[in-house]
């Protein structure tokens, strides 16, 4: 994979729940539990989802490296992010998992996925039917399956290039 631009790979069209399988998230009611060092993941398009930290309840935990689905929530919903570590999510939100899934397709994944927020409101929320036929357009592979490879490069081609202007911008900065 030589070059590394979005025209120089072939497109195809996906449904959520042709690509991940939906898992619901647990934690229906937050108050009674201790504070801790968990994420509590919840309906919000701030700090990657996290709405505060939370003790760890072994049976609240929803296992990471997944994408979270925004499903209900004060102007979040039809938000999608991805999360690493574990966490206790909020039964607002919704996590879609693959094998193949990694931090950096990941990344390019709910890129792709939040351009149909705009489509939900109160009157047309997110649920699990809508989430699953949801249409994400994604780079493809000869045998017309995703391009995972070709997402993970893309995405820390751009990490790197990023890195590399904070770096250069410090170092101006400090000369």
């Amino acid at each position: 994979m030589s070059k590394l631009t979005l025209d120089s790979v072939e497109w195809g069209v996906f449904r959520i729940k042709d690509i991940f399988t939906i898992e619901n998230c647990k934690c229906s009611k937050v108050s009674g539990l201790d504070t801790g060092r968990i994420p509590y993941v919840g309906a919000t398009n701030q700090n990657n989802g996290t709405i505060n930290y939370l003790s760890k309840y072994d049976n609240l935990i929803t296992k990471g490296n997944c994408i979270v689905f925004v499903c209900d929530g004060e102007g979040s919903m039809g938000y999608s992010f991805y999360k690493y570590e574990d966490f206790i999510g909020t039964t607002t939100v919704k996590v879609g998992r693959n094998t193949k899934l990694n931090k950096f397709n990941g990344m390019f994944i709910t890129t792709v996925a939040d351009t149909v927020r705009g489509k939900y409101n109160f009157g047309y929320k997110r649920n699990q039917n809508r989430l699953e036929n949801e249409i994400l357009h994604l780079p493809i592979k000869n045998d017309g399956s995703p391009h995972w490879e070709y997402m993970r490069q893309f995405m820390r081609k751009l990490e790197k290039e990023n890195i590399e202007k904070v770096l250069s911008y410090l170092r101006s900065y400090n000369d």
